[in-house]
């Protein structure tokens, strides 16, 4: 079996932690049921002010 790491960093605004972090939870457990997956980390970085 060959192994591969995704790294992916969401840009997200202030206003949208809450959700993402709900949605991030489910999209996580779904690709743990994926043939190989051992983990899935994500992780998010507060969106600049001003954009």
């Amino acid at each position: 079996m060959k192994t591969f790491i995704e790294v992916c960093i969401y840009d997200v605004k202030p206003t949208k932690i809450d959700e993402f972090i709900t949605l991030i939870k489910e999209v996580a457990e779904h690709h743990k049921t994926f043939e190989g997956v051992i983990d899935t980390k994500y992780m998010h970085r507060i969106h600049p002010s001003g954009f």
